[in-house]
């Protein structure tokens, strides 16, 4: 059974971050934007030469963009679920996408498990309508991502895209915002197979006709530099793409009245990598290319504009930073992710972040701003790097016996033998369409 709690609606909400006046509120909107694989050096604000989404930079200014914010895993799938529930991979229990990966007629995929209380089950509870557009076929009702959303709507991402989307969007909040709202927007715009629209495909090449690499992970081979430089312009173009309807999508908001006393949340699920550790796409390393993702929060009357946040934070802190901004209590979860608004305390231990992915060697992280640990099951072997001297993750400095290491290999374990053996995903057999849908995106080869 699920752990039942009634959260009560208060009449006053805090005016700003921390400490600041306090006025009578109303509760707020909520609306969480997620443009998967949305890498955040492709973006002009995370120091991207190219105009790739100047309506999100000047959008992002009206409150915080986070420079280190981490994924807890380089798939979809995972990822969520932290998202959703506040808590790692060990402890939600998504941790495989697709499984046995080499038996092709029997392919099944963790479901999220109904004993674990979702971000949209905790405002549905508080009196909120609440709303999902997902077109990632991992996001389904079939895996369990549907828990809390009174509308979960699916779509396609081969005949949708962020215009129709977006449309679907307003054409729910004319009929459904009489309420407090909690959205959530799902875009595959930026994905693989990167082929934006014809309008925006020149952007950054002239090429016509050339092959990408149409799947996720390591290649076997050598691969040029003109094909990488083709392959990241073809994956920025659509960040153009996106920024446009993006552009469009907050206007529509603005003029239906839907941006006041709203809550926007703007990130991806993770990275993507363009043969930084001779590979591509994601799913597969948790190296940083892949692991970092942008962080935006706009709260227009309760956060200050045009700041930055230079601390490492995590998607597993998204739940209670969002609970907390909305007044909703959430002290009797046993959250792992904290609230990243929260003025620090002196003497505050760096924060380390943990991440998973289930393919490749099947590797685990943990890591702070200066140090990363990577443990690959499969080989039973360490990796670690001083990211501040290794931003690129090239020199394995595992075994040389660095105080560094032994902290954080003892900090790995603990999260590892804190596995939730009580909370078991469910596995649910992919049906046909689905594994066609994965097998065009690039998940299974």
């Amino acid at each position: 059974m699920k752990t039942i709690f009634t959260l009560a609606l208060l009449s006053v909400f805090l005016f700003g971050c921390r400490g600041e006046k306090s006025i009578p509120r109303e509760p707020p909107n909520i609306i969480i934007l997620l443009i998967d694989s949305l890498r955040p050096d492709s973006l002009m604000d995370y120091g991207n030469i190219r105009q790739t989404n100047p309506f999100l930079s000047k959008f992002g200014k009206k409150g915080i963009r986070f420079t280190q914010a981490y994924s807890q895993s380089s798939h979809t799938k995972i990822s969520i679920a932290s998202i959703f529930t506040g808590l790692y991979p060990p402890q939600h229990q998504v941790r495989r996408a697709y499984f046995p990966i080499t038996n092709k007629e029997d392919p099944f995929s963790d479901s999220l498990s109904t004993d674990i209380v979702t971000l949209a089950e905790i405002f549905k509870k508080n009196n909120y309508t609440t709303a999902a557009f997902v077109t990632n076929p991992h996001i389904r009702s079939f895996f369990g991502f549907s828990q809390g959303f009174v509308d979960f709507n699916y779509y396609d991402w081969q005949s949708s895209n962020a215009r129709s989307v977006n449309r679907a969007v307003i054409k729910w909040l004319k009929k459904n915002s009489r309420e407090p709202f909690f959205l959530y927007v799902h875009y595959m715009d930026v994905h693989t197979p990167y082929n934006p629209p014809l309008k925006y495909r020149f952007f950054y090449t002239q090429k016509k006709n050339s092959r990408l690499i149409p799947f996720n992970g390591p290649i076997h081979r050598d691969v040029s530099k003109e094909h990488i430089t083709y392959t990241r312009a073809l994956y920025e173009a659509q960040i153009n793409y996106w920024d446009d309807n993006f552009r469009k999508f907050i206007k529509n908001l603005e003029k239906g009245g839907w941006t006041q006393n709203t809550i926007f949340i703007i990130l991806s699920d993770h990275g993507e990598e363009f043969y930084e550790h001779k590979g591509f796409g994601h799913g597969v390393t948790i190296y940083q290319e892949q692991l970092k993702v942008p962080l935006y929060l706009i709260f227009e009357g309760s956060i200050q504009s045009n700041q930055i946040r230079k601390d490492p934070v995590r998607l597993i802190d998204i739940l209670p930073t969002v609970c907390t901004l909305a007044d909703r209590d959430v002290s009797q979860l046993e959250l792992q992710g904290t609230d990243f608004l929260s003025s620090k305390k002196k003497n505050e231990k760096p924060m380390t972040t943990y991440a998973e992915t289930f393919q490749g060697k099947i590797p685990r992280s943990i890591q702070t701003i200066k140090f990363k640990l990577i443990y690959n099951t499969e080989e039973k072997k360490y990796e670690f790097y001083d990211l501040l001297k290794d931003k690129e993750e090239k020199n394995n400095l595992s075994g040389k016996g660095l105080p560094e290491e032994t902290s954080l290999r003892s900090k790995l374990e603990k999260i590892l033998e804190a596995e939730n053996i009580k909370i078991k995903a469910k596995k649910k057999k992919l049906d046909k369409k689905t594994l066609e849908q994965l097998k065009a995106l690039g998940y299974i080869k």
